[in-house]
């Protein structure tokens, strides 16, 4: 991962997965990528706060979002700060629930942070959602199957 600037000023799309990702880091990305329309994070982990200031971002792709277990204090919400996504078209939110033990706890986390993840997103024209994150919106809702 970059430690000084990045200057990417081609690219269009960007995949990053299996990583542990720093704010600073995805910030200094999107600072020297411009043109940056699609930006895709999966299997991804170490922040809970995202802050998209790149006007060029038209969609944004989140695919399983793991847990960190080196931080002392895991945060309620998953935000996406959007400083300048007037562009931003399209969402696509897809989790993978891995708490095994059935804690209430735990689902009322995932839940908060699915939660705060479409309040940041409220202008997008196009949200998709995978089934977990359906699952988890109907059972705060209080929908049953």
């Amino acid at each position: 991962m970059p430690k000084e600037v990045v200057c990417w000023n081609s690219l269009k799309k960007l995949s990053i997965g299996y990583s542990r990702l720093i704010e600073d880091v995805i910030q200094k990305i999107l600072a020297g990528s411009p043109v940056l329309e699609i930006l895709e994070l999966y299997e991804f982990y170490g922040f809970n706060r995202l802050h998209v200031s790149n006007a060029s971002v038209k969609r944004l792709i989140l695919r399983d979002v793991l847990e960190d277990y080196d931080q002392e204090e895991v945060g309620e919400e998953y935000l996406i700060d959007g400083g300048n996504l007037s562009s931003l078209v399209d969402a696509n939110l897809s989790f993978r629930e891995l708490n095994h033990s059935f804690d209430p706890d735990v689902y009322e986390l995932y839940q908060n942070m699915l939660k705060g993840l479409l309040q940041s997103l409220v202008h997008v024209k196009k949200i998709t959602l995978g089934s977990w994150a359906i699952e988890e919106f109907d059972l705060a809702l209080g929908i049953t199957p």
